[in-house]
């Protein structure tokens, strides 16, 4: 497994389809394509040779197949191809060659999945996907990613009680791609919330009221990526049933499940004067949340109102700071508050940041954006939910699967600054179908819009000179 532990830190295996046309004389092979996967499972390189996987890549244009170095421990791998206009196809590759050549009918928006399992390793499946468009001698790169699976606590009959407690202790979960089941109870109390936090992938929590067999949903938030979710149920008394739901984490992520944080609030309100955060030795740690949303923060009463973050970053990315009251005096720092920054867009070399505010008993929402995705690389997002995202200095990219001949509106909503909306039918970004640009942070939308393919491409350009946040909805007619 010498292999396997050098390509880990990378997160992918890259897996390589080549695909040529196949020239038929009549019937239905005219439209097909024959399409060659190559696991690389039996080569024999040496891990001196592994490497120079960077420059692997670097040849793939020039190569019709390339080939990497995957566990060989593995006791199957399962082959998926789904897209318009054709039925789906299910193939096994076979274990002895790790290759296998198939047929797929030629056209747009081809999806290949691809699921591999060790018995080595039973908390990891790998699994490639990406969605191609088939086209004679180009060489296409499936990613095979590290996946950790997760698996699912309580159940119907017999779900996980979590107390009202208060901020004074969390409970920490976990779910696969099904539900865990949980319940708490009400004493009536004005404020009375359901806090899920700390996702590792995009899960949703689910309110079924007192509904023990948790069949009718009464609340479902249905926010996409990592965002947290909250159930208010302010006045409620008795038991209430919840469910937090994992089927669509593994998108075109590391997870199959999630772990994640569940808190239950519960109290009539009370009156409380802002304070200051952190100090100077000890800085508060931002959360994680979805890049670039606002953090809420606050500093107490002068003399003295002065509060100190330290926020987590990617080294080497470009990120734009801001935060909402223009009272109060913010600072960054490439280190525990003594190099500030100046320039901005900043790009910091190691993966922490810090803050400093300076205010008299203000609230402020404090903002570290950077662009998402590229047009080779977009962020896959899902319809139908509410995705908060963001945009730095230029522009960001989202991909969306849909249903071909299905309506569609394209919404970009609470807008922070200035942004425009541009919709592509292709996941190359290069055919407009679609775009909003309007002026100012009003919405920006495309309403009813017919998919012509399995994907929409979104682009959203920044307009000004600051960066922004948004939300960003695709929505069936």
């Amino acid at each position: 497994m010498k292999v396997l532990n050098i390509l880990l830190p990378r997160i992918l295996l890259p897996i390589i389809i080549s695909l040529f046309m196949f020239a038929g004389c009549s019937g239905n092979s005219t439209d097909m394509a024959i399409v060659t996967i190559d696991l690389g499972l039996y080569e024999n390189q040496t891990e001196e040779e592994l490497t120079f996987v960077d420059k692997i890549f670097n040849l793939l244009s020039l190569s019709a197949v390339a080939e990497a170095a995957a566990p060989t421990d593995l006791t199957s791998i399962a082959l998926i191809v789904t897209g318009p206009g054709m039925r789906p196809m299910e193939e096994s590759i076979p274990i002895e060659t790790g290759k296998i050549t198939i047929r797929v009918r030629a056209g747009n928006s081809r999806k290949f999945t691809i699921f591999a399992e060790t018995p080595l390793s039973p908390d990891k499946i790998y699994k490639g996907e990406t969605i191609v468009d088939l086209s004679p001698g180009v060489p296409v790169v499936i990613p095979m990613i590290i996946k950790t699976k997760y698996t699912s606590e309580g159940s119907i009959a017999s779900p996980i009680y979590i107390p009202r407690n208060n901020f004074a202790d969390i409970h920490i979960g976990r779910v696969d791609k099904g539900k865990s089941y949980f319940y708490t109870d009400g004493v009536g109390d004005n404020f009375f919330f359901i806090h899920l936090d700390a996702l590792e992938d995009d899960a949703d929590i689910i309110d079924y009221g007192n509904d023990s067999t948790y069949t009718t949903p009464v609340q479902r938030p249905m926010y996409g990526r990592t965002m947290s979710e909250t159930i208010s149920k302010g006045g409620w008394s008795g038991n209430l049933y919840f469910a937090i739901d994992g089927s669509q984490t593994g998108y075109n992520t590391q997870f199959d499940g999630t772990s994640f944080t569940i808190l239950i609030e519960s109290n009539n309100g009370s009156l409380s004067m802002n304070v200051n955060e952190g100090t100077l030795a000890s800085p508060k740690l931002i959360p994680p949340m979805p890049s670039g949303w606002q953090y809420f923060g606050m500093c107490g009463a002068d003399p003295g109102g002065e509060s100190y973050y330290q926020a987590t970053v990617k080294a080497g990315t470009p990120y734009m700071f801001h935060n909402s009251n223009p009272g109060v005096i913010q600072q960054i720092y490439s280190d525990q508050f003594v190099t500030e920054v100046l320039s901005f867009p900043f790009t910091p070399s190691s993966n922490e940041v810090f803050i400093y505010v300076d205010g008299n008993n203000s609230m402020f929402q404090i903002r570290i954006v950077t662009n998402e995705g590229s047009a080779t690389n977009p962020v896959y997002l899902f319809t139908e939910k509410t995705n908060f995202a963001e945009v730095g200095d230029s522009s960001s990219y989202y991909l969306f699967e849909v249903t071909a001949g299905n309506n569609y509106d394209i919404t970009v909503s609470s807008i922070y600054q200035d942004v425009d909306l541009f919709v592509f039918n292709d996941m190359n970004f290069t055919n407009q179908v679609g775009s909003s640009e309007n002026v100012g942070i009003g919405d920006e939308s495309v309403a009813s819009l017919t998919a012509s393919s399995a994907v929409f491409g979104i682009r959203i350009d920044n307009k000004t000179a600051f960066a922004s946040t948004f939300i960003l909805q695709v929505t069936q007619n």
